[in-house]
């Protein structure tokens, strides 16, 4: 293992690992003529691990609540629905065989169409309120974890502060 510094070439990981103001260490392995880079933990303060930990955490719990909050189908509106439809593609069927009926058959498929849309338009109202609910977990798991990550830098100003100063 060795650590990067500052005067080496500096590929995407490299500049990282400075970023993390040498937190990091950087194992170098040669397999067939590629450089591998694997990121180790060993080097982490206790701050940085607990915001991993947070954030796998309460990922997890928000994950598992919010699936357990989804939006459901309203299955009630699809069996009034086909409820609806069935009745119709009966008369349509009929319409085809020759059977009189009060209807034309474009009267009764503008019918079918017509609760077909607004089956579609459930099914799309549905879908958007799984995907905003999704997304609103999401979002409360990425405040979460900026939230931890913030109380460590202030944490740390908090500290930096205190340190008595070394006069050169």
């Amino acid at each position: 293992m060795y650590k990067i510094n500052r005067h080496s070439e500096l590929d995407f990981l490299s500049r990282l690992a400075i970023l993390w103001r040498g937190k990091w260490d950087v194992k170098c392995i040669y397999y067939k003529g590629f450089l591998k880079r694997v990121m180790c933990m060993n080097r982490l303060n206790g701050w940085w691990r607990l915001w991993l930990v947070w954030g796998v955490l309460s990922g997890a719990v928000l994950g598992w609540i919010g699936s357990t909050n989804i939006p459901k189908i309203p299955f009630v509106l699809i069996e009034i629905h086909n409820a609806k439809v069935g009745p119709l593609f009966m008369e349509r069927q009929a319409i085809k065989e020759g059977k009189s009926t009060a209807r034309t058959e474009k009267q009764v498929q503008n019918d079918i169409d017509e609760l077909q849309a607004s089956l579609k338009s459930v099914v799309n109202m549905y879908k958007r309120e799984r995907l905003e609910h999704i997304l609103t977990y999401v979002s409360y798991w990425i405040i979460s974890c900026l939230a931890v990550l913030v109380l460590y830098w202030t944490t740390q100003w908090i500290i930096r502060g205190f340190r008595s100063k070394v006069v050169q």
